[in-house]
């Protein structure tokens, strides 16, 4: 998060509470939770934030399996799919844990619910993180 883009949660919250606090279940009261959420998840994440996850890889002959614990928006499974070493592989969603959505950064962009910052707990670069690990290990196990 960027020290504009801190600011600017911090004054949604203040405009936010500036007559108390909303009814939590109002828009304003939605809003006001998924900036405090976005903050604290930031503030936890100290300097150099990473997400472990646990990912698993499978070969059968020719196919693959590639596990992951996020919901992936779809470019991410398809560029796994084309370009990892298997004549056929899945990207099984959800596995080991659910970390929830993993947007790309067109999706970012657009603002949609599942790529809200409040709702993510990784963002594109760890989905291209994902997409990069995951074809390396896949393609050491044709290696074998």
């Amino acid at each position: 998060m960027t020290d504009a883009q801190k600011a600017a949660y911090e004054q949604q919250i203040a405009d936010l509470t500036v007559k108390g606090e909303p009814d939590p279940r109002s828009w304003n009261g939605g809003t006001l939770m998924r900036a405090r959420r976005h903050l604290a998840r930031h503030a936890a994440m100290g300097a150099n934030p990473r997400l472990a996850v646990d990912c698993n890889f499978l070969r059968i002959g020719d196919f693959a399996v590639a596990t992951n614990p996020f919901e992936l928006y779809l470019e991410y499974g398809q560029r796994i799919k084309a370009r990892g070493p298997a004549a056929q592989t899945i990207a099984a969603q959800l596995s080991n844990g659910g970390e929830g959505y993993l947007p790309t950064a067109d999706a970012m962009s657009h603002g949609h619910y599942s790529a809200m910052p409040s709702n993510i707990k990784a963002g594109p670069e760890g989905g291209d993180l994902l997409v990069s690990q995951s074809l390396e290990h896949l393609s050491a196990l044709w290696a074998e």
